[in-house]
């Protein structure tokens, strides 16, 4: 086996060298591949069943970017309460955009829709496909920093990309028609994380230099650009401070003053790009701007490793003869303040929202009832098991585990601490503290994957790249034999065995993503029901909606709000993003009410007009399985009728 492994890594190697232009197309023809495989099995609801927005969010991106398009592209920072236009939303108080929602995603698809209109498309149509545009981009991202982080390895490039194309804990936030802020978020940060692996490179070989600098400020754009786009960027702030505080520890040479000093100016390159978003600024309290504030103590806490690399590294223009503080101290330092910090928490001292506290673990916090009441806001293991976390991150079956992309993922982040450098501690702390976070609320999978999936590539690559001697060895063996005594046998058999495997899965599970993909129905489709079948019962209820009386008020289930708002064009009660607890409150007890005379009183709470309040109902129906893959649908309360109720208030 040692012979045949040094064989088939000369044949490679040789092919590489003296046939170069040809294995760059082979590369390249792959990528191009996983690209296209990617935007189709992502693709395949809108080819199925036409183009549609998926789920609920999207509808009211596109309406922002329906109303800059027609406004300006600055009318997006003009919805607010205070205008009349977003009253048809959070009914009777209208909702403020500038502070619930992200301007990224709405003024791009309204300035590129100028671009594209000349073919015929609708602007609907064009926000229904923003994530497929989105998709291309990440992988490529995904590829190129997988790339980088090996230095140079297009297999870990390419196993990193089939990964993000392929794997559910992917695919799931970046299907057609859901254009919301994950897509265009997602596309930030990767680009972001890839850029900054290019900074490290430069600065590490050339020093403080013209291109290190573009570099500098460009990873700062990408950032900012992240904020502008999704709320993730608070969870990527957080993986990048810790990184910085952590660096001292995992790659100390690289943790001198002058690198330190570059990275908080990112953070403040970062802030300035940011300001753009309101929402934003508003998480991190530096508009209004507040000294105890979250984007104050991420600033204050970069200067505890600033601090110890000046003692540490300057010790001698101190005046000292060695360091106050080594790096034990400096861990028992960090040991120190987090469990302070967390003793605040829970005294009050230290502000922080309940949601940030129950993804940090801090279940004890209070958060919004609403928040606390999702399922995808409970711990992975609970709402989905070992199992369904295997699966959702690409794993055919449980008994092919040793290569699921998420196990990889994990040993690829202490690979990657392992092998040291900025850039590679970055990415691996990143993941790791976002995996904690999905292991306290599931539906941070989609930042944990962001990372996780170029780290699986490239420890994939790893292990696979096994199976032949590296390149250099051909260069220092002018025999060609020393190589081959010394190979062990026992590593190119379970390189093999894995390669095999890894493959093997890769098929597997990305047949399994292409048969869940093809199964998928617009959710306005299919009744917003789980069921994989078109209806046309939502398209008939938006038409009686419009054919209510102008200024009348749906009274729905909150994630309904979005469709009778936008499709509509009436004022909806609440939607899935409405952040008034009494309001929710009030919508619940309207829905579960005994009788129309307790429905009449609390709607006088909400303030709806008489002789034009209608609450949208749908029938509840059972699900029995029948044998042959059929089910017996009935309704649970024969007597609730489909459609809209008048609610007289006289």
């Amino acid at each position: 086996m040692s012979e045949l492994s040094y064989k088939l890594g000369r044949v490679f190697y040789e092919f590489k060298r003296e046939q170069d232009r040809e294995y760059k197309i082979i590369v390249y023809s792959l990528l191009a591949l996983i690209v296209i495989v990617g935007v189709y099995v992502r693709a395949l609801p809108g080819l199925n069943y036409g183009l549609e927005l998926y789920e609920a969010d999207p509808f009211v991106v596109y309406w922002q970017a329906n109303y800059i398009y027609e406004h300006g592209l600055l009318s997006w920072y003009s919805l607010t309460q205070d205008n009349p236009a977003t009253h048809i939303f959070w009914y009777p108080w209208g909702r403020d955009f500038t502070h619930s929602e992200y301007p990224a995603l709405p003024m791009w698809e309204a300035l590129s829709y100028n671009i594209v209109k000349f073919t015929g498309i609708s602007f609907k149509d064009w926000c229904v496909i923003q994530p497929l545009i989105f998709t291309v981009f990440t992988i490529l991202f995904v590829y190129l920093s997988a790339y980088e982080l090996t230095r140079g390895s297009t297999l870990a490039g390419l196993l990193a990309a089939v990964f993000y194309a392929l794997v559910p804990a992917a695919t799931g936030r970046s299907i057609i028609g859901f254009s919301t802020k994950y897509g265009i978020g997602i596309m930030f940060a990767t680009l972001f994380f890839y850029l900054y692996i290019l900074f490290y490179k430069q600065y590490s070989l050339r020093g403080l230099n013209v291109k290190t600098t573009v570099l500098l400020i460009a990873s700062s754009i990408a950032f900012g650009l992240l904020g502008w786009s999704w709320g993730g960027f608070i969870y990527v702030l957080g993986g990048f401070t810790a990184y910085l505080t952590l660096l001292p520890l995992i790659s100390s040479k690289d943790a001198t003053p002058r690198f330190i000093i570059l990275n908080i100016l990112i953070l403040l390159l970062t802030y300035i790009v940011v300001f753009g978003s309101p929402a934003i600024t508003s998480m991190l309290q530096i508009s209004p701007f507040k000294v105890s504030g979250l984007g104050m103590v991420v600033l204050a806490s970069t200067l505890i490793p600033l601090l110890y690399s000046i003692q540490y590294h300057e010790y001698k223009r101190m005046g000292l003869r060695k360091p106050i503080i080594r790096l034990g101290g400096y861990f028992l330092i960090l040991i120190i303040l987090v469990i302070t910090g967390v003793i605040l928490v829970y005294m009050g001292k230290l502000e922080i929202a309940g949601r940030f506290a129950w993804i940090l673990g801090l279940r004890e916090i209070a958060s919004n009832p609403i928040f606390e009441s999702v399922e995808e806001h409970q711990p992975a293991l609970s709402t989905m098991g070992i199992s369904g976390i295997l699966r959702s991150w690409g794993t055919y079956s449980d008994w092919m585990f040793i290569v699921s992309p998420f196990l990889l993922a994990v040993l690829g982040a202490l690979y990657l601490i392992y092998k040291g450098g900025a850039d590679r501690a970055l990415i691996a702390v990143s993941f790791l503290l976002a995996v904690y976070a999905y292991m306290n609320a599931a539906y941070m999978e989609v930042t944990a994957a962001t990372t996780g999936l170029t780290i699986a590539g490239v420890f994939a690559e790893v292990v696979s790249s096994r199976l032949i001697p590296q390149e250099s060895v051909y260069a220092k063996d002018k025999r060609k034999r020393v190589y081959a005594r010394k190979t062990s046998p026992e590593i190119f058999l379970v390189s093999l065995i894995f390669t095999v495997l890894l493959l093997a899965n890769i098929a597997l599970a990305g047949y399994s993503t292409y048969l869940q993909m093809n199964s998928v129905v617009p959710s306005i489709k299919a009744g917003y029901t789980s069921l994989p079948y078109w209806t046309n019962a939502w398209y008939k209820a938006i038409d009686a909606i419009r054919n209510t009386p102008p200024g009348s008020v749906i009274v729905a289930w909150w994630d309904y709000g979005y469709p009778i708002s936008v499709l509509g064009d009436r004022a909806s009660v609440a939607d899935g993003s409405t952040l008034n607890i009494t309001q929710i409150g009030i919508l619940g007890l309207i829905l579960t009410a005994q009788n129309t005379s307790e429905v009449v009183q609390l709607l006088r709470l909400l303030d709806t007009p008489v002789n034009k309040t209608y609450i949208l109902v749908f029938d509840v129906f059972s699900f029995r399985p029948t044998g042959n893959n059929s089910y017996d649908v009935t309704p649970v309360i024969p007597g609730l009728m489909v459609g809209l109720d008048d609610i007289p208030k006289s």
